[in-house]
């Protein structure tokens, strides 16, 4: 697998931009918690190519359907609040 990249095109190892996460239940917010079905049927498709698993959740990132603290950690890739209200998504997450 190749190594992963942030923005456009920089290596994690250059950037080290998350702490070990090994361990702790994390969420992110846009791929895994989506509001589109057609995204989550992609994200699904991926998972069984790669042989990845993980729950995929139908939801806005707005209104997640978690209980406050259920995640040691919470990211979004592309920023949730491009698609959302960011006075909703970045308090929710």
């Amino acid at each position: 697998m190749k190594e992963p990249v942030w923005g456009r095109g920089n290596p994690e190892s250059d950037l080290h931009p998350l702490p070990d996460v090994t361990g702790p239940d994390a969420i992110e917010l846009g791929c895994g918690l989506d509001n589109s079905s057609n995204q989550l049927a992609t994200a699904r498709m991926l998972q069984g190519k790669l042989g990845l698993r993980f729950p995929l959740v139908h939801a806005s990132a707005e209104r997640a359907q978690f209980a406050d603290a259920s995640f040691d950690f919470a990211i979004s890739r592309y920023g949730a609040a491009v698609w959302c209200d960011p006075y909703g998504c970045i308090p929710e997450a």
